[in-house]
């Protein structure tokens, strides 16, 4: 039992943070730019855990705090927002997630030791291949997004990729690390408004409580969270695991909703990523026999 509910909080994790995609993109369309719905995220995450941030802070330290921050918080996002005003919803909810485990592999050999062996190193090059077929064209100026959102994509993917190792080095609590990553983000916000081009009307005329509910509230907490006790309950695999739904989930809550095409270069990306998961979680498997702690 523990196990399927852990299975449905995970499921309902990932089609949290695919929705992330599809609530932004209902605001764009509204008229509103990317600088009105990173605010709309991170200010309520921001101020319903800035208290647990500091206490968070101090067990920690301010540094590591920043640097949690800065790969999981705010600019995260706004890299997400970004990119989405030049390539699609389908590339980026599978760049985003795809480099940040193909990064997170090989910074995780480097820095915690962790050995690639043959399994993990043919799941990277599927993972690689996947994520060059959606952005090679682009980037060559032949594709179906911008090179410049394709960089953004991928500067979020190398932030996921950054933040996972971050966690894993430092011993940090789940729970710590999405506190840490919203609640200070604060001052981001308050920067971010007075920088960034904000588009007022629209959030006038969108449902900004809405956003500010489901980005700031559902998705930035309530989802971090069942991710969190899922992985718990589940182990590492399950987080190799949701790198193919997430793209699965929000491409096709794209296509039904907005209309948007399903190209045949994203199903051959996705194919290469499902392989991708397929080799490194049955390389994580400890061999038969193996004596358990």
């Amino acid at each position: 039992m523990d196990r399927l509910v852990a299975l449905a909080a995970l499921l309902i994790a990932v089609t949290l943070f695919a929705g992330g995609f599809i609530g932004a993109r209902f605001h764009f369309e509204a008229g509103g730019a990317p600088a009105d719905v990173t605010i709309l995220r991170y200010g309520p995450a921001g101020l319903l855990l800035a208290v647990p941030a500091l206490a968070a802070a101090q067990r920690l330290g301010e540094g590591r705090a920043m640097a949690l921050a800065a790969t999981q918080g705010l600019p995260f996002g706004a890299f997400v927002f970004i990119g989405m005003q030049g390539a699609p919803i389908a590339h980026g909810s599978a760049i985003v997630p795809g480099l940040g485990l193909v990064l997170g592999v090989l910074l995780s050999a480097k820095e915690l030791g962790e050995r690639i062996g043959t399994g993990r190193a043919a799941g990277l090059a599927c993972g690689i291949a996947g994520i060059a077929a959606l952005t090679g064209p682009s980037l060559l100026g032949a594709g179906e997004g911008a090179w410049w959102a394709e960089l953004c994509y991928m500067a979020s993917g190398t932030m996921v990729a950054a933040f996972t190792v971050l966690m894993k080095l430092w011993r940090v609590p789940p729970l710590d690390g999405a506190a840490l990553a919203m609640g200070f983000s604060l001052p981001l916000v308050v920067i971010a408004a007075l920088v960034f081009e904000t588009r007022p009307e629209a959030v006038a005329n969108g449902p900004a409580a809405l956003q500010a509910l489901y980005q700031g509230v559902a998705f930035a907490i309530g989802g971090v969270m069942l991710y969190s006790f899922a992985i718990s309950r589940l182990g590492p695999v399950a987080s190799v695991a949701a790198t193919p739904l997430l793209p699965m989930v929000a491409t096709g809550l794209d296509h039904v909703i907005f209309g948007a095409p399903l190209s045949p270069l994203v199903g051959v990306a996705l194919a290469l990523m499902v392989a991708c998961v397929v080799l490194l979680s049955r390389a994580q498997r400890p061999p038969p026999g193996a004596a358990r702690a």
